[in-house]
């Protein structure tokens, strides 16, 4: 029996409404001025799989003194080989400067970088940081939030660069800023960036090819290579949202790929049928025609010509077999969901172009 608690210093639930929140759409404050939002679906989602699990889940709470969310699961031992662990990546002795406003991500990324041996010191925003830069000991990296306070990430990363041009500046930066983020990365000579939320293994394996770049060893966290091949393949990339387009060319840009763009399922079919590609890559859900019924439509496309069969990878926002069962029967090969690791995105394309 797996027991697994969540504890809050919230506002806490008063023991009478206790029972209830685990109801769909239901909220302690249901009125309309609440103050404070959700939908109320999450807990009801939470019980529903705890229980196909024929495990139990209860809330402890009271008012003004936090709750703490318990659920028990029945799990049996599993029959598989144990997955092996690779080895964690190790940060010995590298003086890292974290700067963000936020006290909560600041102590989270210390100690996620401490227990990967590095010395860490914070600073809650860019003058702070600068004033620890001019003063103190070198550091071997700064890891700053873009979204700050009277100095962004950006500026904080100018000034830093222009105290010592070699420093080595990663930036945090949100999804919905992502597309400008990479563009000011590119423009202005950081040395790359971190997508928030961050996560504890990219985070680390950014961190360590960036500073085995800068000392030109080879970087156990760049594990991908680009495929010994002299020829160039070429990529159609289907997917209406164009931010996520640059994140997906910006993946690919030291490998030997040709990527063309379509931004919806009717686009997509346009172009294959124009073009020749060795792989497609295709969104599952856009405007005017989506993903599955473009695939579809090449494989008739392709039947009708006598055309060779040309990869399709989906890509899911979902990763539930209802959905990847569904692409695969329009024709898809496989599929990736979103967000898309870069790791696994050039595995599966060097898996479907050799």
């Amino acid at each position: 029996n797996l027991r697994i608690s969540v504890r809050d210093t919230g506002i806490g639930i008063p023991s009478a409404k206790a029972d209830t929140i685990f109801n769909s759409f239901t909220q302690v404050d249901s009125s309309t001025t609440r103050k404070y939002g959700g939908t109320g679906l999450g807990l009801t989602i939470c019980r529903s799989l705890v229980e196909m699990m024929h495990g139990r889940i209860w809330v402890e709470s009271g008012e003004n003194r936090g709750s703490q969310f318990i659920f028990t699961v029945p799990l049996p031992p599993s029959e598989r080989e144990p997955t092996i662990v690779p080895r964690p990546v190790r940060l010995d002795q590298k003086r890292i400067l974290v700067v963000d406003d936020n006290a909560t991500a600041r102590n989270l990324l210390r100690a996620r970088l401490e227990a990967a041996k590095a010395d860490v010191v914070t600073a809650a925003n860019g003058k702070s940081a600068i004033q620890l830069f001019k003063e103190g000991d070198p550091f071997d990296l700064v890891l700053t939030d873009y979204r700050m306070p009277e100095m962004d990430g950006l500026e904080l990363a100018k000034e830093i660069k222009a105290l010592d041009p070699k420093h080595i500046v990663l930036l945090m930066t949100d999804s919905a800023h992502l597309n400008q983020s990479i563009k000011d990365v590119s423009m202005h000579g950081i040395d790359g960036y971190v997508v928030k939320p961050v996560k504890h293994s990219e985070l680390l394996k950014q961190i360590a090819y960036s500073l085995n770049r800068k000392s030109g060893e080879s970087s156990e966290a760049e594990s991908i290579t680009p495929a010994e091949s002299t020829k160039t393949q070429r990529i159609l990339l289907v997917d209406d949202n164009p931010d996520n387009r640059m994140l997906v060319k910006e993946f690919l840009k030291k490998f030997p790929y040709e990527v063309d763009e379509a931004e919806n399922g009717e686009q997509a079919l346009e172009k294959f049928q124009e073009g020749v590609y060795d792989l497609v890559l295709m969104d599952v859900q856009m405007p005017v025609m989506d993903g599955r019924s473009a695939t579809r439509k090449i494989r008739a496309w392709e039947t009708q010509e006598g055309r060779t069969r040309t990869s399709i990878v989906a890509l899911t926002a979902h990763a539930i077999k209802e959905e990847i069962n569904e692409c695969l029967q329009a024709g898809c090969d496989a599929h990736l969901s979103k967000p898309v690791k870069k790791t696994k995105l050039i595995e599966t394309i060097q898996e479907f172009t050799q």
